[in-house]
């Protein structure tokens, strides 16, 4: 059974693969925007090496995977985050695709390749991938392995009766006082950015830096894939949030709230209002993207962030660990990095 790995350049038959590919019996999808082609052309801005692989076998796509070059002090590696996608049963494409994967790494100095495929927990023991003795990437946590997801099938009011009483009033409550604005103009992130550092310095959080989330914001919105919303009270942005569209998911990606607004509920409407605008535009889902994994402590840095999320109507999915494949004993020094660097920020 011979399988073909070359470069696929053709932003909708990546893409069209990916919104096609079959989804699992309880509805969860096998990847994110994170695979999307629109990811890679970010990387690339970014000046960052991609490697949108296609996978064939007998010239039909069978199998996509976003990779990114990533060289950093801690090491140099092939990122493939949830990715690749393929079937994951078809042992004979899992250890053509891990041979491939190491050749490559090989040909470009790389010390190994991380994967976090969107394979369940559930199912991870009855795919090929779980015969190899690939270590857990140390830094798994921070991978949105674990997301909260609600279904938007059913009418307006139906959704929003879904959602529980006090959030439902919360939501009022914000309707009352505040102004939503929707865009998919970037010169929005200004305002959001502001609130940003907000949030950021009140969790303790790292920030992205506002030239990455505009241009990445650009490059999903030039294909009508991106919006904002800002919530403003008494004349001042007090809250926002940015999604991203793929498939049939709208996912909330970064999301922000001023300190000294608290008190109102802002950022409940901000996803109420994503709800409704994900309905227009005939999507199925709203993804919470991250949530903390089972029984994570009150110490999590995702914590509250979490305990939010959840007081919307939703289901919890939970996909396997992201997995190295090392290639050269390098990859121990990235290991043990790592790992102390994930003690030191709490996970």
């Amino acid at each position: 059974m011979a399988f073909e790995f070359k470069e696929l350049r053709n932003k909708n038959e990546w893409n069209d693969f990916l919104i096609n590919f079959q989804k699992k019996d309880d509805g969860r999808e096998n990847f994110s925007f994170i695979q999307s082609y629109q990811w890679l052309e970010l990387q690339e801005l970014y000046g960052r090496k991609v490697y949108p692989l296609g996978i064939y076998q007998d010239d039909k796509l069978i199998g996509v995977s976003a990779g990114i070059g990533i060289r950093a002090r801690r090491g140099s590696y092939l990122y493939v985050r949830n990715g690749p996608v393929i079937d994951w049963n078809n042992s004979q494409l899992v250890e053509a695709l891990i041979s491939h994967y190491k050749y490559y790494a090989k040909k470009n100095g790389l010390w190994f390749i991380r994967i976090s495929p969107l394979i369940s927990k559930q199912d991870y023991s009855n795919t090929t991938l779980s015969k190899y003795s690939f270590p857990t990437a140390p830094m798994n946590d921070v991978e949105a392995l674990d997301t909260y997801v609600m279904n938007l099938e059913g009418n307006e009011e139906e959704i929003f009766m879904d959602i529980k009483k006090k959030t439902r009033y919360e939501i009022r409550k914000a309707e009352k006082e505040c102004e939503v604005f929707v865009s998919n103009d970037s010169k929005y992130i200004d305002d959001f950015y502001k609130i940003e550092l907000d949030t950021v310095k009140r969790n303790n959080w790292t920030a992205y830096s506002k030239d990455y989330i505009k241009k990445e914001f650009e490059v999903f919105a030039k294909d009508n894939l991106a919006r904002i919303i800002l919530i403003k009270h008494q004349e001042k942005f007090i809250a926002g949030a940015i999604f991203i569209d793929f498939g049939d998911q709208t996912y909330y990606h970064y999301s922000a709230s001023l300190t000294e607004f608290r008190h109102i509920p802002g950022p409940y409407l901000s996803i109420w209002t994503a709800a409704k605008e994900a309905k227009k535009n005939g999507l199925k889902k709203l993804n919470f993207w991250g949530i903390t994994y089972e029984n994570a402590k009150a110490s999590h840095p995702w914590w509250g962030l979490t305990r939010f999320k959840m007081k919307f109507p939703g289901d919890v999915y939970r996909y396997s660990s992201a997995k190295d494949i090392p290639v050269t004993k390098k990859y121990w020094l990235t290991n043990i990095y790592e790992r102390i660097d994930k003690k030191r920020k709490g996970y």
